[in-house]
């Protein structure tokens, strides 16, 4: 007695086929489980097409196991190349919201110092970053006597820190 799928079920490689693309297909962003469960339904499919009855279920196991094989593939790469992009964004933010809180600092002192400014060299010391700097993590430029549009005068400052794409970030 012969127990080949294709004797007992003619429909058999066929269904085998649209069930491998139909699960390949919705674990399109688990490529460990899409790739080869895409890879089977088309193989299946191709045979299910020459040799078995159900050309049907074998086409579309075909086209749902070619659907899931590219999204395991596509997913994957599309995460890899968007971490990076993720990550520098969020470096970014930090930056600028060290920027931003160390503009505060500059308020603050001007509030405690009757409105004067501070000068770089108190801008960079110890004692100015612990009292009005200590959530600051980022390398900061403190320029005093021109702002960020590179107007001068005794009464304007800058700050500035590079960004991950090249391009500073001035707060003022």
């Amino acid at each position: 007695m012969n127990n080949e799928p294709s004797q007992n079920h003619p429909q058999a490689i066929s269904i085998m086929s649209l069930i491998s693309g139909i699960v390949a297909l919705l674990c399109g962003i688990m490529s460990i489980l899409s790739i080869p469960l895409g890879i089977t339904a088309i193989v299946l499919g191709i045979i299910g097409i020459n040799k078995c009855g159900g050309k049907g279920m074998a086409i579309t196991g075909i086209i749902t196991g070619a659907i899931g094989l590219i999204a395991g593939i596509a997913v994957p790469a599309l995460v890899f190349l968007a971490i990076p992009s993720l990550q520098r964004n969020q470096s970014d933010i930090a930056a600028k919201n060290d920027a931003s809180s160390a503009a505060a600092g500059v308020s603050s002192y001007m509030a405690a110092n009757h409105g004067a400014l501070p000068s770089e060299d108190v801008f960079n010391s110890t004692n100015f970053n612990n009292k009005y700097l200590s959530e600051v993590t980022t390398n900061l430029t403190y320029t005093l006597g021109v702002n960020c549009s590179g107007a001068t005068g005794q009464r304007l400052y800058s700050i500035s820190t590079a960004l991950g794409n090249g391009k500073d970030y001035c707060v003022d």
